[in-house]
């Protein structure tokens, strides 16, 4: 699977979209999910729907990346999310790039979507499965 998982949900009778993402599997990837619905519960408000499905394929990317080339072989999906480092990301771009991710808007986009949600984790919203003090980006918000 290479997209995001597109769900669709009534709400008040009217028919909404909810963004996933699952593994190789089909097995729903869960702070992936909780953060792509916390973004859809504020399309219209502060993020469009259209960013929302970009950041749920920029996850899907991380994912698949994570399944077939695992920065911790040992961890499952989630516990690799965790423990992310620069280099680990680092290592997802450029492995992006060689698979035909050529476009610096592209890769930055992926890149942005990552680092919020990477950020998301860190709060008491995301169950801080990760520690602020263990982000993989700089003083600078940068990954150089």
């Amino acid at each position: 699977m290479n997209e995001s998982l597109e769900l669709r949900a009534a709400v008040n009778n009217n028919l909404e979209k909810i963004y996933s993402v699952v593994d190789s599997y089909g097995v729903i990837v869960r702070s992936m999910h909780e953060w792509l619905s916390k973004l859809n519960l504020q399309t219209n408000i502060s993020i469009s729907r259209g960013t929302v499905e970009q950041y749920g394929k920029a996850l899907t990317y991380l994912c698949r990346w994570i399944e077939t080339r695992p920065p911790y072989s040992r961890l499952d999906i989630e516990q690799n999310i965790a423990n992310l480092t620069r280099d680990d990301l680092l290592s997802w771009i450029r492995y992006m790039k060689a698979a035909g991710a050529k476009s610096r808007k592209t890769l930055r986009q992926r890149e942005t979507a990552v680092k919020e949600f990477l950020l998301w984790l860190t709060t008491k919203e995301g169950a801080q499965r990760r520690s602020q003090m263990d982000s993989p980006y700089g003083r600078d918000g940068m990954l150089k």
